[in-house]
């Protein structure tokens, strides 16, 4: 069932645990390792202007950091690699045309966005595809968007971007159970054109990662009118040990071996445990990602799990008082971190200085 297809994140939505500081000669060997079991998609990093990195780390500043990171590495060719931007953090005029010097160690970039910045978004994307990328679209929570607001934007993206790569659901908050994920997945299978991909981003905050993306594997298993109506294909996003911020993400050597059992792909397991073993776990040591209450809690309430970093684990305040914070806090909120606005709560909830 080549209709699947893994994206590993390891060295992006990772990066978030680590501050992005993996080190260049380990980045390399995990993008080596990623592309030699099989794996089809790789994330490199994300790139945001005002980002003061070093070489070693991928979150970049410009993209001739990938330069210095990945010049003169054997094998880059043989797995097709992404740049995330989120829309307002990196200028298109900086963008370097796909074939210039800088712009050729990556073959396309994912386009995050808010809902609110979705039409400016896509007309950046546009300009992507004119620079020659491939481009996916990435909404952000979009359990924020309604079935009307996601045909919408589809409508916008099938007249915009046409030539697109894919179009993701992206579980921000992990809110989605498999009925939703299934339910959001048939939409857009239904409804956008059918040379456009379509993709998943799943966050760990219910402990339904592995639930959801058996949901939707199981679209590709046949064509009825129960399962994806075209041939088009899925992409499952994943990191090594599920790294990522928060409760984490999709395991990358968990969704492999599944596909292995279930789909008969190919992918070199052994290779995928073994890195989780040298470059992942040995990071438990020092950080603190994966399934927990407190990620729970921001998921039944919509939030980013941000706050449940920083209030539960950083300020000390019990799982009742979060819970108490995440019911009170203004929706408007609930999308981006707000530092000031939690402080002032703790200040006020303590009659104290934090």
């Amino acid at each position: 069932m080549n209709r699947i297809n893994v994206m590993d994140c390891t060295l992006r939505d990772g990066g978030w645990v680590n501050g992005f500081n993996f080190g260049r000669n380990e980045m390399r060997e995990i993008l080596s390792g990623i592309a030699r079991a099989g794996v089809e998609f790789i994330e490199m990093g994300y790139v945001e202007e005002d980002a003061a990195r070093e070489e070693g780390f991928s979150m970049y500043n410009d993209f001739s950091m990938l330069e210095k990171n990945f010049s003169d590495m054997p094998g880059l060719s043989e797995i097709e690699k992404y740049i995330m931007i989120d829309y307002g953090k990196f200028p298109i005029e900086k963008i370097p045309d796909a074939e210039s010097e800088y712009g050729k160690y990556t073959d396309g970039i994912r386009l995050c966005f808010h809902k609110k910045d979705y039409r400016d978004a896509v007309e950046m994307g546009k300009r992507i595809l004119d620079k020659g990328y491939k481009l996916i679209i990435q909404p952000m929570v979009v359990s924020r968007y309604s079935d009307d607001d996601l045909k919408e934007l589809m409508e916008l993206v099938m007249k915009e971007t046409p030539e697109a790569k894919a179009f993701y659901i992206v579980d921000s908050f992990g809110v989605m159970d498999p009925e939703e994920t299934t339910h959001r997945l048939m939409l857009v299978d239904g409804y956008l054109d059918e040379n456009i991909s379509v993709g998943t981003h799943i966050h760990n905050n219910r402990d339904l990662c592995m639930i959801n993306a058996e949901a939707a594997c199981r679209l590709t298993k046949e064509k009825s009118s129960e399962h994806f109506a075209t041939g088009r294909e899925l992409y499952i996003d994943s990191t090594l040990g599920g790294l990522g911020k928060g409760a984490g993400n999709l395991q990358t050597e968990k969704i492999v071996e599944y596909l292995n059992t279930k789909f008969y792909k190919g992918y070199n397991e052994s290779m995928m445990q073994n890195m989780n073993e040298k470059f992942i776990e040995p990071l438990k040591d020092r950080f603190v990602w994966g399934f927990s209450e407190e990620y729970v809690l921001t998921s039944v309430y919509r939030a980013t799990p941000t706050y449940a970093k920083m209030l539960y684990r950083e300020y000390g305040l019990t799982l009742d008082e979060l819970k108490e914070f995440l019911m009170n806090m203004p929706e408007e909120k609930k999308d981006s971190f707000d530092k000031k606005f939690a402080d002032a709560y703790v200040k006020e909830m303590r009659g104290e200085y934090i």
